[in-house]
């Protein structure tokens, strides 16, 4: 997660599906946080989790969740949808959070610790999905890499056990334009070993390698890094793998109108993440710019997911530019997101007292799981209730649905290929 600035980009006319339009390169006002249609129409109701009433109690209450975890039968992404294990289109809605680990003091837990004891209030608010944000090593005498790992054991697999998608990320070299061999990408490299190593074969669990990696739009380092990582570990588990744009997550436009890797757009089950933040080389932008964008960049048969979206509530604070645009854009996202099958995830759920930099759900700073749902949300948080809440219809899948791991989907494709020869 960082913060934004804008740049301007001059307007074209554009149809709904296509434009045609060079980019123009946009400057980034970044600040790091520390450790932060055209188609068929036919539609499905496709979230996962019945809907919950608002709650109206001072608390969630909290219950035990059987280890029941799931078979080994993996999501698969084709085209610009995801279906779960069942052959059922997902559609991603959820939260990043925090998982405390171990005694020290740990990343984004805000004050108010992580989601490990509020499984049911994940339910609660009808999401299918978490990010979990983590600081994967630390030199600083904080918990080591295997502390880590051991640490959100209990939690991940409780998550999973409830079928809610666990997005495990590392946080560290956020927009430091990470390379191959440099010593932040060997250090996550050693916490990646270990975590694919134990959720292999839990479908449940996506790998998002690195948070935000790039700052620049270095496309061919880039490449490079996650061409590495997807081979390393697609090659042991068919679990989803998310891949974060450059531009600190939010160069979709990069994408446009020039190819993404082929390298990535043909490998099995991956999905890129976009974080939405308003960041879209123009001042000024509406829903048709937000939802042209989308499309142009599915035409290439690619998924997105964006991973975070929100903004800091009217305050003091957020009286500025960067907050305005994360604000409309975040309000643009509730509006096109269905529309284009693009899931959303806010940021941050756990909630800070005093850091604003959360985007906090609650008036009080306090987490997702706390106080009355229907008086103490936000803003911001009474919209992404609602949004929560509602199962989205998004286009419907009409296609074979893929069984087996990547190899198999992997070999049939090469030997279509021949046969077409």
């Amino acid at each position: 997660m960082v913060y934004t600035g804008m740049a301007t980009r001059s307007s074209t006319n554009r149809q709904t599906c296509s434009r045609n339009r060079t980019p123009i390169w946009f400057s980034l006002l970044a600040i790091c946080l520390v450790a932060a249609s055209c188609g068929d129409s036919s539609v499905s109701s496709v979230t996962t989790l019945a809907p919950s009433s608002v709650q109206t109690t001072s608390t969630i209450v909290e219950t035990t969740t059987t280890l029941d975890l799931p078979p080994p039968d993996p999501f698969h992404v084709v085209g610009t949808q995801i279906l779960d294990p069942n052959g059922d289109v997902f559609y991603p809605v959820g939260a990043n959070v925090a998982i405390s680990t171990t005694e020290y003091s740990y990343v984004f837990e805000g004050g108010n610790g992580g989601v490990n004891d509020h499984i049911s209030s994940v339910e609660a608010w009808n999401w299918n999905v978490v990010r979990a944000n983590l600081s994967c090593f630390s030199d600083n005498g904080g918990p080591t890499t295997q502390q880590v790992v051991a640490g959100i054991e209990d939690t991940v697999k409780r998550l999973t056990a409830a079928r809610i998608v666990v997005i495990i990320e590392c946080h560290d070299g956020t927009g430091s334009d990470v390379l191959l061999d440099s010593e932040v990408e060997k250090r996550v490299g050693e916490f990646w070993d270990l975590v694919v190593a134990e959720y292999k074969d839990n479908p449940y669990v996506w790998f998002n390698f690195f948070n935000e990696p790039f700052e620049s739009d270095d496309l061919t380092n880039w490449k490079s890094l996650h061409d590495f990582y997807i081979d390393r570990y697609r090659a042991q588990s068919d679990n989803i793998i998310v891949v974060d744009l450059p531009l600190y997550g939010q160069g979709l436009n990069l994408f446009e109108d020039n190819p993404l890797p082929e390298s990535f757009t043909t490998a099995c089950n991956v999905i890129f993440g976009w974080h939405a933040y308003g960041s879209l080389g123009e001042q000024e932008f509406t829903a048709r710019d937000y939802k042209s964008l989308i499309e142009s960049v599915q035409e290439q048969d690619v998924t997105i997911i964006a991973s975070e979206v929100g903004y800091i509530d009217p305050g003091a604070e957020a009286q500025n530019e960067i907050n305005e645009s994360r604000k409309e854009a975040f309000e643009i996202m509730v509006e096109v997101a269905p529309e284009t099958g693009v899931g959303l995830m806010w940021w941050h759920a756990i909630g800070d007292t005093a850091d604003e930099s959360f985007f906090r759900l609650k008036n009080d700073g306090s987490g997702f799981w706390t106080a009355d749902n229907s008086g103490n949300l936000t803003e911001a948080g009474e919209v992404f209730w609602e949004f929560s809440q509602t199962n989205h219809e998004v286009d419907e899948y009409d296609g074979p649905v893929p069984t087996g791991g990547c190899a198999g989907l992997e070999a049939a494709a090469e030997e279509s290929e021949e046969d077409e020869e």
